[in-house]
């Protein structure tokens, strides 16, 4: 799964944004490279994906971020991979990711990535990642 969307989301508060941002600000979000910033920078560039992103504004698209998105993230992971594994009794494996996500960290797929964490249980279940 790729992250980089994400890490664009959460680097900017509204679309506007996003559109106004130069190569020096894109590259500088993590895992956006050169490629994809100028990919995002063509994007905008084209007048008619202008005015498709003013017709959605203009249709009601949420194109923003809320301070109730916003609410509880925090960046306490940022920079770990974390695999999960096993059965959970409290937890769903989707409610897990959720928390790793807003807390700045990356679920890892696969058991040998370079994580900094695992977490799971001795009782094994069948295969999710």
């Amino acid at each position: 799964m790729r992250l980089w969307p994400k890490k664009i989301a959460k680097s900017f508060e509204n679309i506007d944004d996003l559109q106004q941002a130069d190569l020096e600000k894109l590259v500088s979000i993590d895992e956006i490279g050169e490629k994809i910033a100028q990919s995002i920078l063509a994007y905008f560039a084209n007048e008619s994906n202008r005015e498709l992103v003013s017709k959605l504004k203009e249709a009601g698209l949420q194109l923003y971020r809320t301070e109730e998105d916003l609410k509880g993230y925090t960046d306490k992971l940022a920079g770990q991979s974390i695999v999960i594994s096993g059965v959970f009794v409290h937890h769903s494996r989707d409610e897990y990711k959720e928390l790793i996500e807003k807390n700045g960290g990356e679920k890892c797929r696969k058991h040998f990535c370079e994580n900094q964490f695992y977490s799971g249980r001795r009782q094994y279940g069948t295969c999710k990642a």
